[in-house]
Order: C-alpha cells, then sequence, then structure tokens
C-alpha cells in the first residue's frame, strides 16, 4: 500500500543519505526557478516534481510554486486534457525533467556539490510509477539515469553518459532498441536487488546503532 511504500522510501533515503535527490525533496522557497521555451517566463518552485508537473501547463505553472510534490500531481490531474504536449517548449517530459535538474542542480549550489559528492556511484529510483501517460515511454529507473546525466555535467564528465548512448535515446528517455531495453532493466533490477539486501540488513535505520 501506499503507507508501506512512503516507508520504504524513507528508509532508503536514509541507507542511502540520499534524500536531497528526490523529486519531492523540499528546497525551500525560490528554492529552484524554472525559465521555460515556450515564453521565456521564470517561475520558483520549492520541489523538482511541482516544477516538473508545471511543465504541462506553464500559464498556469504560478499555482504549482508553493505545492508539495503529491499536492502538484493532484493539480495537474484536474486539468484533463488540457495539457501542453511539448512540456512548456521543451519538447517531451524527458528534457522537461532534465531541464528541471539541471536547475535544481546547478553548479556551485549546495544540491549540485551534493550530488557531485556521489561520485560514480549508480542512481537508483526505487520504485517507479508514471504520473502522465508520456513517461510510460520512458526507459527504467529514468530518473536515476538523468540524474547521473547531471551528475557527469557538473563534473565535466562523460563516462556514465557514454555508457548510457549504447540503451537510451537520450533526447527522449526511451529505449534505443528492445534488446537494449531488456538488458538495462536487468541492470536496473540487479541493482535493486542489492539495495533490497541493504535495507535487509538494517530495516530500522533510524533507530542507530
Amino acid at each position: 500500500n501506499s503507507s508501506s511504500q512512503r516507508d520504504t522510501h524513507a528508509a532508503c533515503d536514509v541507507v542511502c543519505c540520499a534524500t536531497f535527490l528526490a523529486s519531492a525533496y523540499d528546497v525551500g522557497p525560490n528554492g529552484l526557478s524554472l525559465t521555460a521555451p515556450c515564453n521565456r517566463r521564470q517561475f520558483s518552485f520549492r520541489n523538482a516534481e511541482a516544477a516538473f508537473q508545471a511543465t504541462q501547463n506553464w500559464p498556469l505553472a504560478g499555482m504549482f510554486q508553493d505545492l508539495s510534490a503529491a499536492a502538484a500531481q493532484q493539480k495537474v490531474q484536474r486539468f484533463g486534457s488540457h495539457r501542453d504536449s511539448t512540456r512548456a517548449g521543451f519538447g517531451n517530459c524527458w528534457l522537461a525533467m532534465q531541464a528541471v535538474l539541471l536547475a535544481k542542480f546547478s553548479p556551485g549550489s549546495p544540491a549540485g556539490l551534493a550530488l557531485l559528492k556521489t561520485g560514480d556511484a549508480f542512481l537508483l529510483e526505487y520504485t517507479e510509477q508514471p504520473t502522465s501517460d508520456d513517461e510510460e515511454v520512458l526507459i527504467d529507473n529514468w530518473l536515476g539515469l538523468l540524474l547521473m546525466l547531471v551528475r557527469d555535467k557538473l563534473a565535466g564528465d562523460s563516462r556514465w553518459t557514454d555508457y548510457f548512448r549504447a540503451f537510451v535515446a537520450l533526447d527522449t528517455g526511451s529505449a534505443t532498441k528492445r534488446s537494449a531495453a531488456e538488458q538495462w532493466r536487468q541492470t536496473v533490477q540487479t541493482a535493486r536487488v542489492e539495495l533490497k539486501k541493504q535495507l535487509a540488513k538494517d530495516p530500522n535505520p533510524d533507530s542507530g546503532g
């Protein structure tokens, strides 16, 4: 159920010290500023998820500025079919989220520096449930993959980026071919199995010791 999922996510964040990576992480008022290509108007948001959802109707982005991630997801559902398929001019949901993450983890920012401290670690979205139809075409662990691409940009490195080219089209987030999608899915599944093992070792990470 949703409660157990939240508990699992919280445990993952504690074990991995990765709370700040989550799209729902609150960066504070005006903590994330994003300008959309459709009209160059800038809005500020408290979390990456709110900014991402706002790209579905950028003229109303001001309504998302102070929303939590969950509230932003609920808000966008009320738009029904009145959503911008271009994602505020970014082109698609993959590029929209990439722009959001580049804004959140900007060079020299506390979030950007924290992301760099993850080194060359494989970043994993523990569970993924698309919040819109266009996300369903994206490759597995797409948020983790995007974070690693952003980290490469910050570090001036291309090791992960070059590796990912064999699996995913970097302008759409879709698998390059069916066999690549399956190979990537197995890679992600292996990482999730390893994470479950770590959680099993310390199921109550907040208890100390």
